[in-house]
Parts: structure tokens; C-alpha cells; sequence
């Protein structure tokens, strides 16, 4: 069976589809009926789909919020209200599948979603997706949109670039094909990274030979795998750390006044602190770090980038193990 996501769920705007509706939404017209018609309850969906985890309490009304939410956006119509109760039977239908729509089989829906751990789960599927949908010609991943997309429900907070760039290297092989871009001749600039659903023969064979070479690299170097790098030697790291795009201590153009760090910057720094990388970029950062903190004028987060890099630490760890 195949379950159809409309494309233009996947378009960012105020109705994009995010990680829990699409769940959902997906759940709804896997189990529909032959004439497309959806006969549930929040005690069926909650005893199969756990959003809240272990508390069926606040499980149900949850469920009951998504599918309202589905609804305001114009992908089912049904009868739940604000009123609809644990017991009560949903009936309806689901919208807007009949023209251009992303194709998931049913058994990728069940494999990726069969995990214990809800949260990455889902957003495993909501990032399989999203890639499928680029007809399998290979698309980019503008991570920053991605992690945007990527919704707490019923929250302006998102999962973070660091997150979703984990969980995409972790489904490398699994449901995603990664194809990292080419140098641009001699220069540091790349070309983007393609990613693939479904590779045939030829491509899988490409696919192959560029995975063998990986890990011919790996067998003979101190690797590091961490938020959103990829593997990378401590050689490479320190070449990441001259890079102009990293802004520790740079001028702005044309004046003296030094740059707005940001929090690549500091995750950069955090890496090299946690790993002990680079004595010197960790010393010349702590300097940079008290100047700013003395500066009353400069407001940076420093207490939100370090939750959210200890966040995202947690995530990595979790995913190695």
C-alpha cells in the first residue's frame, strides 16, 4: 500500500505539515477504508500511537489537538471538536491526495516507526519524506529549513539543525543515500550534499564504492562524530577552524569591528573543548567569551546555546549507543 502525503504539505508556510501531524495524518489513510473513509477514536489511535509517553491522559487529548489541527489545515474533515471524548467514534475523510503527493509504502511507515523512541522515530519519517518527495532525482537538504519545518506541536520551538543532521547520518544506508558534494577544484567550497530514497543498480554500485573509500579513511584515522559535523580527523577539524565562515575574532568588512558570533561558532567551540582538540582556538575563544560577557552592550544567549548543545550531545550519544 502506499500512503500519499500532498506535496504541498511539505512547503514552508503557516500550513506546513509537521512532525507529529504527519504521523498522524499518515496513520489516518494507512487504516482508512476502501472509500476513503476514516472510522476511529482517540482510545484506538492512543493504544497504537504514544505521543505522550506513558500517560494516556495526556496522550488523548494530544491526539485530539493533532487531528484538529489536521483538520484547520485542510487534510481531513471530520467530526472531532473540542468535545469529542476518549470513547467517541471519529468519522470522516481524508482531502486532498488526488493530484501531486509524495508516495510512502506502508511497510517504510511501520519500519522507521517501530523503534522505542517516539520522538526520533518520527522525525526519522518526517525527514524520509521530505527527501523521497524530490521524485528520486537526488535532493539538497538546506538543514536550517529542515530543522524549521520540524515543529514541537503547538510551539514556535523547532528540533535543532544539530538534531536533524544527526538523525539524517544515523539513516545513511537504512532509508537515505548520501552523496557528499565534490570539491570545487582546487578550493575549499563544496559542492551540496545529494540525498536519495532509492538508489538503482549503477547508483547503488557509486554508492558502494564511495562507502568502501570512507572507510578505508576511517580504519586509519582518530575519527570524531558529533552534532552537526560529519566524521571528520582532527586534521580536518582544524582546517574548519581557519575557515572565514567561522567568525571567532574576525573583522567584519572594511573596519575594525569584530564579527557576530553565532551558534556554529560556539558549537565549533564546544567540540573542541569537550574533545580537547586545539589548546589554542579553546584559549583564544575563552578570551573572546569573557571580552563579550564584560560587554553590557552585546547580548548573546550564551545560557540558551549551551542547553541546547548539551541538548544535542544527549541526542548523539543516545544515537551511538
Amino acid at each position: 500500500m502506499i500512503i500519499k502525503v500532498p506535496n504541498y504539505t511539505f512547503t514552508l508556510n503557516e500550513n506546513t505539515i509537521i512532525p507529529d501531524e504527519l504521523v498522524l495524518f499518515m496513520f489516518l489513510f494507512k487504516y482508512k477504508n476502501a472509500d476513503n473513509e476514516i472510522f476511529t477514536s482517540l482510545n484506538l489511535i492512543g493504544a497504537i500511537i504514544k505521543f505522550q509517553k506513558g500517560n494516556d491522559r495526556k496522550n488523548r487529548p494530544f491526539i485530539k489537538n493533532v487531528l484538529l489541527s489536521l483538520q484547520n489545515k485542510g487534510l481531513i474533515m471530520t467530526n472531532v471538536s473540542e468535545d469529542t471524548s476518549s470513547d467517541d467514534i471519529i468519522s470522516g475523510s481524508i482531502l486532498n491526495v488526488k493530484d501531486k503527493y509524495i508516495g510512502v509504502k506502508s511497510n517504510v511507515f511501520d519500519e522507521i516507526l517501530k523503534s522505542d523512541d517516539f520522538i526520533r522515530s518520527k522525525l526519522k519519517l518526517y525527514i524520509y519524506t521530505y527527501i523521497h518527495g524530490s521524485a528520486n532525482n537526488g535532493r539538497v537538504v538546506d538543514l536550517k529549513t529542515l530543522s524549521v519545518m520540524c515543529k514541537y506541536f503547538d510551539s514556535v520551538k523547532s528540533y535543532s539543525v544539530s538534531a536533524i543532521a544527526r538523525l539524517i547520518n544515523e539513516m545513511d544506508g537504512k532509508f537515505i543515500y548520501k552523496f557528499s558534494g565534490k570539491r570545487k577544484g582546487d578550493s575549499l567550497e563544496q559542492e551540496s550534499n545529494r540525498y536519495y530514497t532509492h538508489l538503482d543498480s549503477d547508483k547503488m554500485r557509486e554508492y558502494k564504492q564511495i562507502n568502501n573509500k570512507k572507510k578505508k579513511v576511517i580504519d586509519k584515522n582518530k575519527v570524531y562524530y558529533h552534532c552537526t559535523m560529519e566524521p571528520f580527523t582532527i586534521a580536518e577539524f582544524k582546517e574548519k577552524i581557519r575557515d572565514d565562515s567561522v567568525n571567532w575574532q574576525k573583522y567584519k568588512p572594511d573596519t575594525k569591528v569584530y564579527r557576530d558570533i553565532d551558534y556554529d561558532d560556539y558549537e565549533l567551540y564546544r567540540i573542541s573543548v569537550d574533545f580537547n582538540l586545539d589548546e589554542s582556538f579553546n584559549s583564544r575563544c575563552n578570551k573572546a567569551i569573557d571580552s563579550l560577557k564584560k560587554n553590557m552592550s552585546v547580548e548573546i544567549p550564551w545560557n540558551e546555546w549551551e542547553e541546547r548543545y548539551l541538548e544535542d550531545k544527549k541526542l548523539s550519544k543516545q544515537t551511538e549507543e
